[in-house]
């Protein structure tokens, strides 16, 4: 698809239209799915703060309580072990440019 579209863009000025078009298409459908799962980890690690904060520290001498906090405990690491191939994914992250955004992410409008 890509070389289709790069000879296209060769072809002429009408075609090259084209293959622009389908370049903010691209651009557009890969940015709004980058931000998606950026949310959605945004909300995965609120939430996941918000369970550490309520957590707290049972007493020692409580068994029941003290096995209560390692079965929260040990789910809570089941579930940031789930994310961990989010997290990796975001080390492949393609970074997409708004080249008409001011702000292009280094502190400079």
């Amino acid at each position: 698809m890509i070389f289709n579209l790069w000879s296209t863009r060769k072809q002429g000025p009408q075609k090259s239209s084209v293959f622009v078009l389908w370049s903010f298409r691209i651009h557009d459908k890969l940015q709004s799915l980058q931000l998606a799962e950026l949310e959605a980890l945004k909300e995965f690690l609120t939430g996941t703060e918000d369970r550490i904060s309520r957590m707290g520290s049972p007493p020692l001498e409580d068994v029941e309580a003290l096995e209560v906090s390692l079965k929260e405990q040990q789910q809570l690491h089941e579930d940031i072990l789930k994310q961990q191939e989010r997290v990796v994914a975001f080390s492949n992250l393609v970074v997409v440019v708004d080249e008409n955004n001011q702000d292009n992410g280094n502190g400079n409008c």
